[in-house]
């Protein structure tokens, strides 16, 4: 009798192993299912975005600060023309970006900065154009990105970047000569936060300091699921 009881129950803890085995295996896998579907729905790989800004950095960078008030800049020569700095002409800083994300919560990439102003330099008593004053900024700033909150459609995040930065500087004068200069400059952008919202199509703003602005905002999309 206890030789049977044994048999019974060895054969019954058998069935029961195997049925707990088959039942982890199938929680496993519906789980990796339940987690690649997530990702698949929320968390994408690749986002290229375009976005405007304003220019005080690279304002300042290229000497263009007239652009937030009328510039002084006169000039007294006592054996040539005085001059002065007429308003300056700016353009937004304008960026387009792309990030990689390597996980949920870490992005790597970069963005690409334009910004380009002009002034006219005036004799102080006649008003004549003396000569125009032309500024380009091209920057290249790579990005890493933190993300401290991530939903289906709003991400928070901030950012670091750094990169280099080529002003071209052109002199045009009244006889129709001119002049040009390069000169390289460091760039970066520090993003304090920044928020996307959408998901595929996507609306971006940040605040934070750099050539990219103070304020920034832009468009996106995210494609290339994980």
């Amino acid at each position: 009798m206890v030789r049977y009881a044994t048999d019974f129950t060895n054969d019954k803890m058998k069935k029961i192993n195997i049925v707990l085995i088959l039942l982890s295996l199938c929680l496993a896998s519906y789980a990796q299912d339940e987690a690649t579907v997530e990702t698949d729905k929320f968390h994408m790989e690749h986002e290229f975005s375009v976005g405007i800004g304003d220019p005080i950095v690279d304002g300042f960078y290229t000497g263009s600060m007239g652009i937030y008030f009328d510039p002084v800049g006169y000039s007294y020569d006592w054996f040539g023309r005085d001059t002065y700095t007429g308003k300056h002409i700016a353009s937004p800083s304008i960026s387009v970006g792309y990030m990689l994300r390597l996980k949920k919560w870490l992005w790597l990439g970069g963005q690409l900065n334009y910004f380009n102003a002009s002034s006219v330099e005036k004799d102080l008593f006649t008003d004549e154009v003396l000569w125009r004053n032309y500024d380009q900024l091209f920057s290249i700033i790579p990005t890493v990105r933190f993300s401290y909150l991530n939903k289906k459609y709003v991400t928070l995040y901030s950012s670091v970047g750094l990169g280099m930065s080529v002003n071209v500087s052109k002199q045009r004068y009244s006889d129709n000569n001119y002049s040009m200069n390069f000169s390289l400059i460091p760039a970066f952008q520090l993003t304090y936060i920044g928020i996307s919202v959408g998901h595929k199509f996507y609306g971006i703003a940040e605040l934070g300091y750099g050539n990219k602005g103070l304020v920034h905002a832009g468009i996106g999309y995210r494609f290339g699921n994980k």
